[in-house]
């Protein structure tokens, strides 16, 4: 609270651009909170088709595994498995997505290849390797996604604490202060006119008893 000897007009224009920025402030935190909600919603809708998607095909891929295992056996399968250099590299990097940076995963293509034969190899091997090589771009996706998630659920948490500060602390505070410098002005202003009119009284009284 501001003190007494500080109720002057300068310090009530101070408390009123304060409070103005302060407004200003909260606005646009506001503005940006709801955004961020928006995003977060999106990504959540994104997340929920991406994951039952990703899960229908490696469900299908080790389905197709199992087939293939009882025709070529586990063996075989699990050799040609070995033998298979990566597909894909991922680099990861940020973004800035609503003035947050959040990870960005990108998929690179490595071409890969087999160093086995597939002669007397059922072709549901190839159908399962197919069917997972197809899912990873899907699974690299969807942690990227859920880590956007994350971040942007930290941030929104961060930034209706500061809304709220605002909101229900700092404007108030500076609320009062004005309302403070207001009062104690009026307050000034009322004695200055009480003396002002008790020196006329007097005046008038001496003229009258001049006159007199």
């Amino acid at each position: 609270m501001a003190d007494m000897t500080s109720a002057t007009r300068s310090e009530l224009l101070k408390a009123k651009a304060q409070k103005k920025l302060a407004i200003k402030g909260h606005s646009l935190l506001k503005r940006k909170r709801d955004a961020l909600i928006r995003v977060f919603f999106a990504k959540i809708k994104e997340y929920k088709i991406l994951k039952k998607r990703t899960l229908e095909n490696l469900q299908i891929g080790y389905d197709t595994v199992r087939i293939a295992q009882g025709v070529s056996g586990v063996n075989r399968v699990k050799s040609l498995a070995y033998s298979m250099t990566p597909s894909f590299a991922i680099n990861s990097s940020e973004q800035n997505l609503m003035g947050v940076k959040v990870p960005k995963f990108e998929l690179k293509d490595l071409g890969a290849r087999l160093n086995s034969s597939m002669i007397g190899t059922s072709y549901y091997v190839e159908m399962a390797r197919l069917r997972f090589v197809r899912t990873i771009p899907d699974l690299v996706r969807l942690a990227e996604v859920e880590q956007v998630i994350f971040t942007l659920a930290e941030e929104i948490k961060k930034t209706k604490r500061r809304v709220n500060a605002l909101e229900y602390i700092k404007i108030p505070e500076i609320e009062g202060i004005e309302k403070h410098i207001k009062d104690r002005l009026a307050e000034v202003e009322r004695e200055a006119f009480f003396r002002l009119k008790n020196v006329k009284k007097k005046i008038e009284a001496q003229e009258r008893a001049a006159k007199a």
